[in-house]
């Protein structure tokens, strides 16, 4: 189904900035003097423009009745707060938040039994001031010395976006996070609620609270009450670990410029497509501890060294001709692009190995769009690499990045996504830890799994600093759900 919902979703997609382009067309034409105006021509896209209005209609009625699980997910319609505190546990809650720069700050608290609001004294600039100069201390690419973290500033944002809802949250251990405009970029595990004189006596959010993310409201509805198919019998598939010649680093992630040739244009008989400079990738830094990384994650889940596709394995072509239906967990290990750097026609997506001549089957680089197009139906896929959450924390920022929407639109239930770019060896600490937690109790739920092993990681004097146990988050189900097999 994940093939045929991303086609529909293309489609739409194709039709709307066709009808922005005829409509501009059309508005120019209508815009010239009578000598020169062309009437026909004028009909002609005034008719287009009502066509595509009309296929736009269509195409949007087609995913809601077709595909009701991703409608919801995605489409902000109106819900029924008393079909979202069904779904709540007693230990869990949702925390909705919505940001102006006007009106300031607003936050919903949503528990099985009751329901809180609170006006929030910040306005979405100074939010968004707040969250870059944290992430400037999270993201190793802007902080190359690992600056000590500015513990009273976490403290301050705790004090003015959470510390007013904490009378609403007893009893709750799963936060279940709709977060809106800067907040989208900051995990609220780095916030700290309690600091002493001296700043060196904290306690952090995630030592209290296990938290996941959810684009909106009615997505919990569609999570929790939509049939899904079975997940399949393979535990465990992973890709790392791509033939590349840099030199070895400690960071995963490259710039989407660093890859792209000045003209990488090209066609598929269906349009324009943007194809990734295959020698440029062949020079990126290799990362072979992420072939420990994998091993351990099939270590944990039993599965076998034929779970594993690394090196010359681990290329586009296998990802896409390989039946990933049948696998219920999925990781990739590797360097990501992250979605801030995009621009015109390159998408966020992942380095796997290049071929010798790139092709638009196979050019080394797993795109957003080329992930949307296969069929999956896995409980968790697992992004350990860069940047494949928020952008970068800038106002009006989207929640995913295009790269995470792509594998929810391919069938995926949750996604552990990274906020900025990964240091390599906490990754691998990191991701281990905490499927093992969750293989050896599902019920659990991934939250608190990813929790445990941030707290683990973080006892560890090499990994105190957050940028370290920090930049990931469950995005989806990370709850106690059982998942049908």
């Amino acid at each position: 189904q994940g093939g045929e919902l991303a086609k529909v979703i293309r489609e739409r997609q194709d039709a709307e900035v066709k009808l922005a382009a005829t409509d501009k067309a059309l508005l120019d034409a209508v815009g010239q003097p009578p000598p020169k105006r062309n009437n026909a021509r004028i009909a002609a896209l005034r008719e287009e423009v009502a066509g595509l209005e009309k296929s736009l209609v269509e195409q949007t009625r087609t995913i809601s009745s077709r595909y009701p699980e991703y409608d919801a997910l995605v489409s902000p319609a109106p819900i029924v707060v008393a079909e979202i505190q069904k779904l709540l546990k007693p230990d869990e809650a949702m925390v909705a938040y919505l940001t102006d720069d006007n009106a300031g700050t607003f936050a919903w608290v949503l528990r099985a039994n009751r329901i809180d609001f609170k006006r929030l004294d910040v306005t979405s600039k100074q939010l968004a001031a707040q969250v870059s100069m944290l992430r400037s201390q999270l993201d190793p690419m802007q902080n190359q010395a690992v600056s000590a973290f500015d513990l009273k500033a976490a403290y301050a944002l705790y004090a003015k976006i959470f510390a007013p809802l904490e009378t609403s949250l007893s009893g709750a251990r799963h936060i279940i996070l709709v977060p809106d405009g800067a907040l989208q970029s900051l995990p609220l595990s780095v916030l700290v609620d309690k600091i002493d004189a001296d700043a060196k006596s904290n306690t952090w959010l995630a030592d209290r609270y296990a938290f996941s993310t959810i684009p909106s409201v009615a997505a919990l509805r569609a999570l929790r009450t939509f049939n899904r198919p079975a997940l399949g019998d393979i535990p465990f598939v992973g890709f790392g670990n791509p033939v590349l010649g840099g030199q070895p680093g400690e960071r995963r992630g490259l710039a989407a410029r660093s890859i792209f040739a000045a003209d990488a244009s090209s066609s598929n008989g269906q349009g324009p497509i943007c194809m990734a400079d295959v020698n440029a990738i062949r020079q990126a830094d290799p990362l072979p501890e992420t072939a420990d990384e994998l091993r351990a994650l099939a270590k944990t889940l039993a599965a076998p060294e034929t779970a594993l596709f690394l090196q010359d394995r681990a290329t586009e072509t296998t990802v896409k001709q390989m039946d990933l239906s049948k696998h219920r967990v999925i990781a990739f290990a590797t360097h990501g692009v992250m979605a801030g750097e995009m621009s015109g026609m390159v998408e966020p997506g992942l380095i796997l190995t290049p071929p010798k001549e790139g092709t638009v089957l196979d050019d080394g680089y797993l795109t957003a769009s080329e992930v949307a197009q296969l069929k999956l139906s896995a409980d968790w896929v697992l992004l350990s690499a860069c940047n494949t959450a928020a952008p970068d924390g800038t106002v009006g920022a989207e929640g995913l990045s295009g790269l995470a929407k792509a594998f929810f639109y391919a069938g995926a239930r949750s996604l552990l996504v990274s906020n900025w770019y990964v240091e390599s060896e906490s990754a691998v600490l990191i991701t281990t830890e905490m499927l093992k937690s969750y293989a050896a109790d599902a019920k659990l739920g991934k939250a608190e799994a990813l929790r445990v092993s941030m707290q683990k990681l973080r006892s560890n004097p090499k990994f105190t600093h957050p940028l370290y146990w920090a930049p990931f988050t469950v995005v989806g189900e990370g709850g106690a759900v059982a998942a049908t097999k």
